[in-house]
């Protein structure tokens, strides 16, 4: 199975065995027989839980910070708007514990906290110990069903999902693939729910401390079990693939080949499909090719979707954040890379590109001023200041690509 490609991770993983999974299982084995090939239970590593009054806990919080999903049935998109729910807990006493608890409790809607790693220590913990076991983004979302719901409808996830439970009890029905390996860059697939489509492989009644694998493409119909609400957190392995490589490269290479006159002469219909546009075809192949290679060489991981950031690289943006603030402005300031990774992603604002300096916040900066910056030496203010950038420019630039994503820095050019 190891000359498959699927099995690549499982095998880089297994070379290096380092961190933990969220499963009290021999992790050799579970990477040698189990991941991305089956589904498979077993309890929960000691030391990750929650109780109900931890949970309620950390609402307002996820709340104010856009990060709690209000799940219902009763909606078209299944979601309620945060401000219908903030109005709904406004009557029930604002936005305290007490408040979200008796609203879970009376509205039979589902709540859904995303990025749990940031609320919850020991969900953080277990959060990065399993990224570094894989060497690619993990995710958490702790869920909350009132008694006798779902939740949620059947589906599949296109990562691998590890659910453990923590209150009330849950039963997961898991069926077979229809779609083998999905990820982040391929569409979902409607599934087939007909009589004789779904192979059913098995149910998994999970208790507290019970802990499940799901691999990716994978369907699975959630419910809770008996008259008790179900307290339970989701951890998500994100894999990177070939296709995510791709796009994000052909995304850095077209943001520079947009900039040539030669690619925005204008055609006629004539032109499509004529022996000479068929050249042109070649040559502009060919130089996205190019850019292409060397953004990815240049970029190294900014070219994945999910990236796991070491100890050392948070260091570098925090000092980074530091020196916007130490920093007098002046002629003599320049802005370097920080040293820690950077991602770009596309942005549908043409004159924009993605940044991001963990993966998972996004930040838009004009194109033009991020590739002034991005120099081996780095960019003086003077520079930018007479390359016709406004001071507000300049100062949003900078405020965006050194406080916020961290992947650059101020410093005095005699430093």
């Amino acid at each position: 199975m190891k000359s498959e490609s699927y099995s690549r991770l499982a095998q880089e993983t297994l070379d290096r065995v380092e961190g933990s999974l969220v499963l009290d299982t021999d992790v050799e084995r579970f990477l040698a027989n189990e991941f991305e090939r089956r589904p498979f239970a077993a309890p929960a590593r000691s030391g990750i839980e929650m109780s109900w009054r931890d949970f309620f806990a950390a609402l307002p919080g996820c709340h104010e910070q856009g990060y709690l999903r209000y799940l219902s049935p009763k909606t078209r998109s299944g979601v309620l708007p945060n401000a219908e729910v903030a109005a709904e807990l406004e009557k029930l006493g604002g936005l305290t514990p007490e408040a979200f608890e008796r609203y879970f409790h009376e509205s039979q809607v589902t709540f859904a906290a995303q990025r749990g790693g940031e609320h919850w220590q020991a969900l953080g913990d277990a959060e990065r110990s399993m990224a570094e076991l894989f060497d690619t983004g993990v995710s958490v979302t702790v869920i909350a069903t009132p008694a006798r719901t779902a939740g949620t409808v059947i589906h599949y996830d296109d990562g691998d999902v590890l659910p453990i439970q923590f209150q009330g009890e849950k039963r997961w029905e898991v069926f077979e693939p229809q779609d083998r390996f999905p990820c982040r860059r391929t569409p979902p697939r409607k599934l087939a729910l007909d009589e004789g489509s779904l192979i059913a492989h098995q149910v998994y009644d999970l208790e507290p401390s019970d802990g499940l694998y799901v691999p990716r493409g994978w369907i699975h119909r959630v419910s809770n079990r008996g008259d008790e609400p179900s307290l339970h957190a989701s951890f998500v392995i994100n894999a990177n693939t070939w296709l995510s490589v791709f796009a994000n490269l052909m995304d850095h290479a077209f943001a520079t080949l947009r900039g040539r006159q030669r690619w925005r002469q204008a055609l006629t219909r004539a032109d499509i499909g004529s022996p000479e546009a068929l050249v042109e075809l070649d040559r502009f192949v060919e130089e996205l090719r190019e850019r292409m290679r060397s953004g990815m060489v240049e970029g190294g991981p900014a070219s994945v979707d999910f990236l796991v950031n070491s100890s050392a690289g948070e260091e570098l943006r925090a000092l980074a954040r530091q020196s916007i603030a130490e920093m007098e402005s002046g002629p003599g300031v320049r802005v370097r890379r920080s040293g820690a990774h950077y991602l770009l992603r596309h942005s549908d604002n043409g004159d924009c590109v993605r940044v991001s300096g963990d993966g998972k916040r996004y930040y838009d900066v004009p194109s033009r001023f991020f590739y002034s910056v991005l120099r081996q030496d780095g960019t003086s203010l003077a520079d930018l200041e007479g390359a016709s950038f406004s001071p507000q420019e300049i100062a949003d630039g900078l405020y965006t690509l050194v406080y916020k994503t961290g992947a650059f820095r101020l410093e005095s050019s005699d430093a």
